[in-house]
């Protein structure tokens, strides 16, 4: 086994000592009422099984054979808010993680491929630590201020906009689009933003949102409308993503017993967009996807996905 170097050790003494802040916090006899603190402690073992692909001698030969790496993560999660009055409050989020393991000592440069993730306009992350098999990763992927005031909401800074509706896939997720095998990440990645939102009703609403940008090719500009129809909820968006323009269209209800639910997107390539990566023309692109998930007496829950994509 790989020793962990002393440093990990006093890194992980401490995220536990946070993950126990908030409890200690709620523990006092006069708790602040304008602030929340809470977090998690939790950790990740993940085995990676490869076939015939390790090269190895065997009586005396050159050969391919199995072999398996073990990788471990310690994963840190503090959250933050502070209700600065009756109509701001402000979020932070701070995710701290250790990765250690053969895969880590495996792959080159492999804190610059997690710190490159999940950065948006901002550079909200910092590598504590980058040494032959261990690599700690601090980041903050919420830090925002919100307004509230009647039927009017408008945030800004680091935030989640989440668009999609199915369980799954999410077309319609322009902003901040996820992977659903990333296990260790429910709270999703977040885009440096501002949001306006207006409610027209119980369950209707009208969103403008805006991504923060240095190059118009790279900005997402889009809206959104939400409302009930038919006992379904729809939602209408449109906007420019990324040198295209979106259509989009999302419904969620019931079909029987069983929940139904779907999105739609339409990427239109602008005539500006001459190539894509590897010197390919541009061109329009169409995703939808369509899920159904039903829950059985005995608490039992299957949850079905489609996902349609023209680009393959």
């Amino acid at each position: 086994m790989i020793p962990l170097p002393k440093s990990v050790y006093a890194i992980r003494s401490l995220l536990i000592a946070l993950a126990f802040l908030p409890i200690l916090s709620h523990a006092q006899d006069d708790p602040p009422k304008n602030w929340q603190l809470t977090g998690y402690l939790k950790d990740m073992q993940t085995l990676l099984f490869f076939n015939e692909s390790y090269p190895a001698i065997q009586n005396g030969s050159f050969a391919l054979v199995d072999t398996f790496l073990l990788d471990n993560l310690v994963h840190n999660r503090l959250n933050f808010r502070w209700y600065i009055s009756d109509q701001f409050t402000f979020r932070a989020e701070l995710r701290t993680r250790i990765f250690y393991g053969d895969l880590v000592k495996a792959s080159p440069d492999f804190a610059g491929l997690v710190d490159n993730v999940n950065n948006d306009y901002f550079d909200l992350s910092l590598v504590l630590l980058d040494e032959n098999a261990a690599v700690i990763h601090s980041m903050l992927d919420r830090l925002s201020l919100q307004w509230v005031k009647g039927d009017w909401e408008v945030t800004a800074g680091r935030q989640r906009i989440n668009w999609g509706i199915s369980s799954v896939w999410n077309p319609n997720d322009i902003f901040n689009a996820f992977s659903f095998t990333d296990f260790d990440y429910e709270e999703r990645p977040g885009s440096d933003a501002v949001r306006i939102r207006r409610y027209t009703g119980f369950s209707s609403s009208i969103e403008l949102a805006s991504r923060f940008f240095t190059d118009f090719d790279e900005a997402v500009i889009a809206g959104k409308y939400q409302f009930n129809q038919w006992t379904y909820d729809i939602q209408l968006l449109g906007g420019y993503a990324r040198e295209d323009l979106v259509f989009g269209l999302g419904f969620a209800g019931n079909l029987g017993d069983a929940g139904l639910k779907g999105e739609a997107t339409y990427f239109l390539a602008l005539p500006d967009s001459l190539y894509e990566h590897n010197g390919k023309p541009a061109r329009d692109a169409f995703a939808a996807t369509l899920g159904l998930d039903y829950t059985f007496a005995k608490g039992y829950y299957i949850n079905l996905g489609y996902l349609y994509n023209s680009m393959g």
